[in-house]
């Protein structure tokens, strides 16, 4: 029996749209059109940061990390059980505007307005939903976000009721990674450097006709009715969608070192500090 419309995420519903559209290159990015286009990462302007788990180069990650818990309860026959439980201690986005590139060809994307994105990401990493780990092995970035998030005092599982175990699981759009954009084609000037530049703006209701959808599973159908309400663009890092396209690699380029410390002391759940174009 299918899962219902209200129980599917915002990824879930991404695809339920993205089926509908057959993704292409950017350099086949056609003025006006309503397309899935799929190129590689690149900065677009703004200081590097970089995904906690993975410590990779990235324009957006979302990372949820837990503490385990431990408490003790006696049973009817008087036996001392252990119980545990996992606590959300953090759960962070951090995005920023970025192109899609092909060859020369290049597609803007203003991801920096978050309330005009809808994303679907894989989980990075091993393909798990958890990555679980101690004391002995955290990544340096989620380590930094244990130290600002955790419970004060832990001691690094040390006190009583904190077993120094943890988990988190994370999504990212990685540099040089192929991502696929869906919105409307527009020439339009790049707002950091002022030079002409093709943008995927976001689309609304009016972008494409009901009758179009004629053959659209159920769930598209109203994914599209939600999204559509306020302009967006979809966003996607699935290769069920970015691996039916060639895209050209990008020349070798080496991100300046990453510095946990400055990138999570910075404005507010760890947004990185760069101007905003006016």
């Amino acid at each position: 029996m299918g899962c219902c419309f209200c129980c599917l995420s915002e990824g879930e519903k991404v695809g339920k749209i993205l089926e509908n559209f057959p993704p292409a290159g950017v350099s086949q990015a056609q003025d006006g059109a309503l397309q899935l286009v799929v190129g590689r990462v690149v900065l677009a302007g703004t200081a590097p940061f970089y995904s906690p788990g993975s410590s990779a180069c990235c324009v957006y990650f979302h990372i949820t990390v837990e503490e385990e818990h431990e408490s003790y309860s006696t049973d009817q026959n008087g036996n001392r059980q252990r119980n545990t439980s996992w606590h959300t201690i953090c759960n962070q986005e951090c995005f920023s505007d970025f192109y899609l590139q092909d060859g020369p060809n290049k597609i803007f994307v203003q991801a920096s307005i978050r309330s005009a994105c809808k994303i679907q990401s894989d989980v990075s990493g091993s393909g798990s939903n958890w990555h679980t780990f101690g004391m002995s092995n955290i990544p340096p970035g989620v380590q930094a976000l244990i130290m600002r998030h955790g419970t004060p005092g832990y001691n690094w599982g040390m006190r009583a009721g904190i077993t120094g175990n943890y988990r988190y699981t994370e999504r990212s759009f990685d540099v040089g990674e192929c991502v696929g954009a869906m919105g409307v084609i527009t020439p339009a000037n790049d707002p950091w450097t002022g030079q002409p530049v093709k943008f995927s703006k976001p689309f609304d209701g009016k972008s494409m006709p009901v009758a179009a959808m004629a053959n659209w599973h159920d769930h598209a159908k109203e994914a599209w009715e939600e999204f559509s309400r306020t302009p967006v663009v979809l966003l996607t890092d699935s290769k069920k969608f970015t691996s039916m396209v060639q895209v050209q690699p990008l020349f070798q380029w080496q991100p300046p070192p990453c510095n946990w410390a400055i990138q999570f002391s910075a404005q507010p759940m760890g947004y990185p500090q760069y101007p905003h174009p006016v």
